[in-house]
């Protein structure tokens, strides 16, 4: 596992920035659902984040997100990230 000195925060509503962020020059992504994240499009976010992080995976990209903790939204975005 190598160090990870620069984080890069991606809102995972923005599919498009997602597929990108790898090029940017982070050690980790951050898929974001919480303040990044626009409310409207949390559930197709929420259901394209396994296919997202194994494309990143793919490219040897280290990935986190960044879940919401309002208890409107923890367990949908907990069971979406695990």
């Amino acid at each position: 596992m190598r160090d990870i000195r620069s984080y890069l925060f991606v809102p995972a509503t923005e599919e498009g920035r997602v597929r990108k962020a790898h090029t940017r020059g982070a050690d980790c992504l951050i898929l974001d659902l919480e303040d990044g994240a626009a409310r409207q499009g949390k559930a197709a976010a929420r259901a394209a984040l396994p296919r997202l992080i194994g494309e990143l995976a793919n490219k040897a990209q280290t990935v986190s997100v960044r879940i919401d903790g309002s208890p409107s939204d923890l367990h949908a975005d907990l069971s979406a990230a695990v």
